[in-house]
């Protein structure tokens, strides 16, 4: 796989939704269906087709890909990323950047499909496309550890749009990009993944209908979110320390 075959993994990426996104406006022509039920069914169904398609075009080997790890490796690893996401949410609240599609994600955690494409079909997706195809094709061309993680995850951080979400991902993809190479596993990171979209999802359905959503972000003062992301920031730095120093162990060189 060459730089091109990487745009146009991304480009099949955004393909594929705006494929299941014009089936799902065809059918709600005849079946009228809520804005979250069809924005559901359509990250549902491209998400799937994506997982097809990467694992027949042989992008990923979902084998290797999915290696078994440790449980401590796993509680350490998830614990990296969720303090990663505490400190990040509390970067981006911080930064104060717009939330264009707020509303979309809104409708989203208020259907079933919806909150099974948020919390689960998605994080999948972009772990097997960004820590899994993407880098993959960046070891094999002889980039650094250092730069495969860089380059990741600033198209991870790109592909979202979002501004709020821009810097948020980018941050995020660096943490699940070296957890990723350090662990050898995508595991770590799409059980991370899956439980930062889970914890995004019930904050939406809870302010989606209506009531009062305690202990968000945004009702929190600027010096209490300034130390939640330096808490985050050193428990981040701390699991991710204690990772490195077991699985170093095992004879894996550090990122040069």
């Amino acid at each position: 796989m060459n730089m091109m075959q990487i745009v146009k993994l991304i480009l099949l990426y955004f393909g594929y939704q705006l494929l299941a996104g014009a089936v799902m406006t065809g059918i709600s022509l005849v079946c009228p269906l809520g804005l979250g039920v069809q924005l559901g069914w359509s990250l549902l169904l491209s998400g799937v087709v994506m997982i097809i398609h990467l694992i027949a075009f042989r992008y990923v080997n979902l084998r290797q890909a999915l290696a078994p790890v440790s449980l401590p490796t796993l509680l350490v690893s998830v614990g990296c990323i969720l303090s990663a996401m505490l400190c990040f949410n509390a970067l981006s609240e911080l930064v104060g950047l717009p939330d264009l599609l707020e509303e979309h994600f809104i409708a989203l955690s208020q259907t079933v499909t919806g909150v099974l494409s948020v919390a689960l079909v998605a994080p999948f997706v972009e772990e097997l496309v960004f820590r899994g195809a993407i880098m993959r094709h960046l070891q094999e061309r002889g980039l650094s550890p250092r730069m495969v993680i860089l380059v990741s995850a600033l198209l991870f951080g790109i592909v979202h749009v979002n501004p709020v979400q821009v810097l948020f991902a980018f941050l995020m993809g660096l943490v699940l990009g070296w957890i990723a190479w350090r662990t050898g596993s995508l595991v770590p990171v799409v059980v991370g993944h899956i439980l930062n979209n889970a914890t995004g999802v019930m904050e939406l359905y809870i302010s989606g209908n209506g009531e009062k959503p305690i202990g968000t972000m945004e009702e929190l003062s600027v010096p209490v979110l300034v130390a939640l992301a330096v808490i985050g920031l050193l428990l981040t730095i701390l699991l991710g320390m204690f990772l490195q120093y077991n699985i170093r162990k095992k004879g894996i060189k550090d990122i040069e």
